[in-house]
């Protein structure tokens, strides 16, 4: 069953983000997402500014595999033309699921000799996604930044094509609710829950990466174990446990799970 049925039958989703490797050996890549039986592989679409494998190639790949993609298209670094035709590719190849963003600026970003290009945003990506391919679309959403204004922008990318909503990592439920509550439009939600197993990893996620904001809370419980390590592995089932009870999302997308057995982790 596709990641869409899953979700239009009402059932709590599961997908696991994995980057693309920065060459072309794919064996790690694939050995991983086997490994993992989730309902979808998220491949990040040269996440941070790092180039990597491009998400076409490593989403075909997968499929090639018999395992189900969400790859990635951010506008950031593409023009209209450029756009277009990966939505054509991805149409080609048969990918089912395409998120779309518009991506962070080179200055935020860790490749900043690159020149941005932002000719679209993620708004008309998703209308020239709609129009040009019968694909399952999907926007992402920063439950972090202004509510009223991330509402009005779900509402946008949920009239121009998209189907389900992925946040930004959560690590507090409560500005989810609240950005869930202010938006007009009804949606299927994807929450992102990240693996944070330091103060140092917090203290950098928080500083450097736009959009996540780890509370004081975790940082704190993290501070004062004997193992953090294993303390941000419970962090991350506390998290998940609530989103189960919250019931408003269907599903979440794990990250930073390296070194996790996610069968294990998910009990």
């Amino acid at each position: 069953m596709s990641l869409r049925e899953r979700l239009e039958r009402g059932d709590f989703v599961i997908t696991l983000e994995i980057s693309p490797p920065g060459d072309s050996a794919m064996d790690e890549f694939i050995r991983i997402a086997r490994e993992n039986k989730v309902d979808a592989i998220n491949v990040p679409d040269n996440q941070r500014g790092i180039p990597r494998l491009s998400s076409l190639a490593a989403s075909k790949i997968l499929l090639d595999n018999k395992i189900e993609p969400i790859m990635h298209l951010s506008c950031a670094n593409r023009n209209r033309t450029e756009m277009e035709s990966l939505i054509l590719g991805a149409e080609a190849l048969k990918i089912p699921n395409l998120l779309i963003m518009t991506g962070d600026h080179p200055l935020v970003a860790k490749n900043r000799e690159a020149k941005p290009v932002f000719d679209i945003d993620s708004v008309d990506a998703l209308r020239l996604a709609k129009e040009k391919s019968k694909l399952h679309l999907g926007a992402v959403a920063n439950q972090m930044s202004n509510i009223e204004l991330q509402a009005e922008l779900v509402n946008r990318k949920v009239d121009a094509g998209a189907e389900f909503i992925q946040t930004q990592p959560v690590f507090d439920i409560s500005r989810l609710e609240e950005l869930i509550d202010a938006a007009s439009v009804k949606t299927k939600w994807i929450a992102g829950v990240m693996s944070i197993r330091s103060t140092k990893s917090a203290e950098f996620v928080s500083r450097k990466i736009p959009g996540i904001e780890v509370s004081g809370e975790i940082t704190e419980r993290l501070r004062n174990s004997k193992d953090p390590d294993k303390e941000g592995i419970q962090i991350m089932r506390d998290i998940l446990d609530e989103f189960k009870e919250f019931g408003r999302i269907s599903g979440v997308s794990l990250m930073s799970l390296s070194g996790i057995d996610i069968g294990e982790f998910l009990g």
